[in-house]
């Protein structure tokens, strides 16, 4: 079989490539243009739905559901039937398990079980978000990088283990310390990196991301912000300043904003979907017709739809019509 596994790593390999080039050029077009950040789950879709509209939002999350539930059956029969090939062996070396149906075991049947319901767990109310998990999974991964590149040095610097005539030359020795001293500062940067994101669960200050991006709205468009006691920005009113695609991505991180007023701004219907993730909104103030033609009663609306306790109005007169939301 190992040709065949040959060309499945091959076919496996080559996917992953396509797809991690992909999301680093969507990234580089759009988040890295325009100041913006991946906080949440949420905000994925929405920067695929930027440049596929609602069926972009669509596809990726059928492509998490399928990523998840597949990975997630598989990791847990083949971590079972793992830990209860090595449980039987340990106790008994010198059998044979060719014949053995690990699944009848209670340990496979034990660790099967925790590995399909002990991710409940993270849909309680305040735990972490599915962004913040995936970044703390991925750096504990990180972390045992050191344990394997040591483990291979020592192995193949052993004849014993590796045979005399294929033991490591000395630049083969100088490119394995190389790669040791990255694995052990990667490491490091995990550890730091995970702690930072473990202590700020739950924290009710602002992020970073959120206290730049009111430092950079009041800086560029003259906005008048309100902040509550924990400095989180409660009200915006943004001034007559054109706004940029990275301005609206900054405005995108005060999440806990009730009050926006953008009646002097021009804005188009593209530039509201900026606005569906804020749903602490309450009042939200847009352009009269007459100062922004681009917008459409039919893109408000849609906006309506995703924040039904805000109410929308636009600033033309006081006796423009309310298309806040029932």
């Amino acid at each position: 079989f190992r040709k065949l596994q040959f060309y499945d790593f091959l076919l496996a390999m080559a996917v992953m490539l396509i797809l991690d080039l992909s999301i680093w050029t969507l990234g580089a077009e759009t988040l890295h243009a325009d100041g913006g950040t991946i906080d949440t789950m949420d905000d994925l879709p929405w920067l695929l739905g930027t440049r596929l509209g609602r069926l972009g939002e669509l596809v990726f999350y059928a492509g998490i559901f399928a990523a998840v539930f597949t990975s997630l059956v598989g990791h847990a029969l083949g971590l079972g039937m793992l830990a209860s090939h090595c449980w039987l062996r340990i106790n008994s070396p010198d059998i044979s398990l060719a014949g053995t149906d690990f699944r009848k075991t209670r340990l496979y049947q034990a660790v099967a079980s925790w590995c399909l319901i002990s991710p409940l767990i993270w849909t309680l109310p305040g735990m972490p978000d599915f962004v913040a998990l995936t970044l703390v999974v991925n750096a504990l991964q990180v972390i045992l990088l050191p344990l394997i590149a040591g483990g291979l040095w020592i192995l193949s610097s052993r004849g014993n283990d590796i045979g005399p005539e294929f033991r490591n030359r000395w630049w083969e020795h100088v490119v394995l310390g190389l790669l040791l001293g990255l694995a052990i500062a990667g490491a490091w940067g995990a550890i730091t990196s995970t702690y930072d994101t473990v202590s700020n669960w739950g924290s009710s200050q602002p992020t970073a991301a959120q206290t730049q991006a009111a430092d950079t709205l009041a800086a560029h468009l003259d906005a008048d912000l309100v902040f509550d006691s924990d400095g989180h920005v409660l009200s915006a009113t943004i001034g007559g300043h054109p706004l940029t695609q990275s301005h609206l991505a900054q405005l995108r991180q005060l999440s806990r904003i009730e009050h926006l007023d953008m009646g002097r701004s021009q804005i188009n219907d593209g530039d509201l979907r900026y606005l569906q993730r804020f749903t602490h909104l309450r009042t939200l103030v847009l352009p009269s017709a007459s100062d922004s033609a681009a917008l459409s009663q039919q893109a408000i609306l849609r906006l309506g739809q995703h924040l039904p306790d805000c109410r929308i109005s636009r600033s033309s007169s006081p006796t423009t019509p309310d298309t806040s939301q029932p």
